[in-house]
C-alpha cells in the first residue's frame, strides 16, 4: 500500500499529528474538540483541503500531467478552479486568519503535496501512476477532513462532505478499496 500522503505532507510541515474525524459523530476524536478550531485543527483543515483539491484534479490526465510540469503555485487555482475564493474564504473564517494568509499558506501546501507526489510516484511516472496513487489517497485525505468545514459545500462536491467516506474497519476499508477502484476506472474512462 502507498503510503499516506497526509502523513507525508505532515512530515514536511514538521506536523506533530491531525486527528481522524469519527464518522459517526462527525466530531474530532479527541476531548475538546468541540471548542473552536484552535491552530492544530487550522492546519489540518488547511492541509486536507489542498490535498482534497489535488485529489479532484489529479484525478484527471490533464491534471496529472499538470501536477509535473506546471508551475506549483499556478496549479492552486486549477484545483480549485471557480470555487478558489470560497475554499480560501471558508479557510480564513475557520481558522480566523486573513484571506491573503491562508492563500499564502495554501500555496506552500500545494508545493509540498505536489513534492510529496512526485516522491511517491518518480519523476518520470506515466499520468496512470500519478491519477491511481492519487485515487489511492481519497480515503487517507477525507478522515482528516473537518466536517464543519463543509469543504464539499465550498467546492460544489456534496459527496466529499458524505460521512461514509470517513468510516473505517474491516469492511469499511473493503469497500474504500472498491471505491478506489472504481476511482481509477472512472479516470480511465474519462482520459479515452
Amino acid at each position: 500500500m502507498a503510503e499516506n500522503i497526509v502523513t507525508r505532507v505532515m512530515d514536511k510541515f514538521q506536523i506533530e499529528s491531525f486527528i481522524k474525524i469519527d464518522p459517526n459523530t462527525e466530531k474530532e476524536e479527541r476531548p475538546g474538540a468541540d471548542a473552536g478550531a484552535n491552530s492544530t485543527q487550522f492546519e489540518q483543515a488547511l492541509v486536507t483541503a489542498v490535498l482534497a483539491g489535488l485529489y479532484k484534479y489529479g484525478s484527471t490526465d490533464e491534471g496529472a500531467r499538470n501536477l509535473f510540469t506546471t508551475d506549483n503555485t499556478s496549479l492552486l487555482n486549477e484545483f480549485f478552479i471557480d470555487h478558489k475564493d470560497d475554499v480560501t474564504n471558508g479557510l480564513a473564517t475557520y481558522g480566523n486568519v486573513s484571506a491573503y494568509q491562508v492563500n499564502q499558506l495554501m500555496e506552500g501546501v500545494t508545493t509540498e503535496s505536489i513534492a510529496a507526489v512526485k516522491e511517491a510516484v518518480g519523476a518520470d511516472a506515466k499520468p496512470e501512476s500519478i491519477r491511481s496513487y492519487i485515487a489511492g489517497q481519497r480515503h487517507n485525505i477525507l478522515v482528516y477532513l473537518p466536517p464543519d468545514l463543509h469543504f464539499g459545500k465550498l467546492i460544489g462536491d456534496n459527496i466529499l462532505d458524505d460521512r461514509t467516506n470517513k468510516m473505517e474497519g474491516p469492511v469499511s476499508s473493503f469497500m474504500h478499496w472498491i471505491e478506489n477502484l472504481f476511482a481509477e476506472k472512472d479516470t480511465d474512462k474519462a482520459s479515452n
